[in-house]
């Protein structure tokens, strides 16, 4: 989910507003009683105060969800799990709507291993390895903010400067840990489970103060006016591999406590 674009003095529509409004025909042939029986996998992660501006944008473009919701809610449903149905439902269009327009893998010739095989290799390898972790701690809602360089201030970034009132994400986050619990990694997730953000890999025995700053990887101490906001580093996709701050932050005190 990225920042909204400004087009003709308006805010563009998220992704998550895109999708609204793309399966809104596709949710008028779900009846109550569909949504009642409706099973969500546990897999499926929602937390309904990061989604609360979306789901007054779906009231208000669909009647029938309008309807629906005046009806079975609280009667047959609470708050949070109609909500949880309705996304996880519209999660199931966007698949199945993903799926039918997918081209079909083409046939491809055995050829000799190049370099860009090998490097693919590598890559699934690695993935393969970030598969096996252990979850170290979790948190179902923070702020998530790109800093820019003109903001950076190494040890002595100021949260208020981020304008902290309008993040550029808003989820859970986790910490895993993995390698024998030597390294960690700090991911930003998007409520079908998919990771929206990570972090670099924070090696643990590379964390010194005095010869290998902590800063390069992950700052429990970077921000001088909060101690509810964190720096991290993640690193931009493509041949050059550039490293770019990233900071996150929380409401309350005791969740800041637990990551630090």
């Amino acid at each position: 989910m990225g920042n909204a674009e400004q087009k003709n003095g308006s805010v563009a529509p998220s992704e998550i507003e895109k999708c609204i409004d793309a399966f809104k025909d596709s949710f008028q042939h779900v009846t109550h009683q569909d949504m009642i029986d409706l099973t969500v996998p546990q897999s499926f992660e929602f937390s309904l105060p990061s989604y609360i501006s979306y789901a007054k944008y779906a009231l208000s473009k669909d009647e029938h969800l309008a309807q629906m919701r005046a009806k079975i809610v609280p009667i047959r449903l609470k708050e949070d799990v109609f909500w949880t149905k309705y996304f996880y439902k519209l999660q199931e269009f966007k698949n199945q709507a993903q799926k039918a327009t997918s081209p079909k893998p083409a046939e491809v010739k055995k050829k000799k291993s190049s370099k860009k095989e090998e490097s693919e290799s590598e890559l699934k390898s690695n993935e393969k390895r970030d598969d096996i972790f252990e979850l170290v701690l979790q948190k179902p809602s923070v702020w998530l903010y790109q800093i820019p360089a003109k903001l950076w201030k190494g040890r002595n970034n100021k949260a208020e400067e981020w304008n902290i009132l309008n993040p550029l994400w808003c989820g859970r986050m986790r910490i895993i840990a993995y390698e024998k619990g030597m390294k960690l990694k700090i991911q930003f997730l998007e409520p079908s489970g998919t990771i929206y953000l990570e972090s670099v890999e924070i090696p643990l025995d590379k964390i010194d103060d005095t010869d290998n700053p902590m800063h390069h990887y992950f700052d429990a101490y970077g921000v001088a006016d909060s101690s509810r906001y964190f720096v991290i580093w993640v690193e931009t996709p493509g041949p050059k591999k550039v490293r770019v701050p990233f900071g996150f932050g929380m409401r309350e005190r005791q969740d800041a406590f637990d990551i630090r």
